[in-house]
């Protein structure tokens, strides 16, 4: 490269598809974490144990959550991004015009 700050706009729209669909992904993922915690509920069957089940149900819960909700806070920031630089292109091009 020559230094030079590149980008492709068409790109923006391809990555927050792209983490849209990560998305989706994260949520099957929990799914099946929390269908495979319940075929072992069996082994929470003790005094204390039903707490502990809904505890680490509650942690597959956050936790896939909190990877939602920063995969869509870094879309965002990139899709900002991609639309700060095409504002400047167009402003910079507008600025041709007067010459």
């Amino acid at each position: 490269m020559d230094g030079m700050m590149r980008y492709n706009p068409a790109l923006g729209a391809d990555y927050t598809a792209a983490v849209a669909n990560h998305s989706a992904q994260l949520d099957s993922h929990g799914q099946d974490a929390l269908n495979r915690l319940q075929q072992i509920a069996h082994a929470f069957d003790t005094e204390h144990g039903s707490t502990q089940h809904a505890q680490a149900q509650q942690l597959i819960i956050d936790a896939i959550n909190d990877g939602k909700e920063t995969m869509l806070r870094q879309a965002a920031a990139v899709d900002n991004s991609f639309s700060d630089f095409g504002g400047q292109d167009m402003a910079a091009g507008n600025s041709f015009t007067g010459i």
